[in-house]
């Protein structure tokens, strides 16, 4: 993805988690206290978000509240993208 497509890479992760898990969910659900993410699944994930949208997810990223849910990985994908990979804050 050469422009990030909020959109697109939100469906994506999506599909990509439910082929992973074969379990519905809802975007807003906590894919770690649900059980549908675990520790290894969590770094195919990190390198799923790095490789769609383009961006490097630094140590300082690496929070359970930025991969929590399905809408907190889009927005701080989303962020990172429209700042060019840079190191950002939450709220910028």
């Amino acid at each position: 993805m050469t422009q990030f497509e909020e959109g697109r890479f939100r469906q994506g992760l999506i599909q990509f988690i439910f082929d992973r898990t074969k379990e519905s969910f809802s975007e807003s659900d906590d894919l770690f206290a649900s059980g549908l993410i675990n520790s290894l699944f969590a770094l195919d994930l990190i390198a799923y978000v790095e490789d769609q949208a383009d961006i490097e997810v630094t140590s300082e990223l690496l929070s359970s509240q930025n991969f929590r849910t399905i809408d907190s990985i889009v927005q701080m994908a989303s962020l990172m993208a429209r700042h060019g990979g840079e190191r950002v804050r939450a709220g910028d």
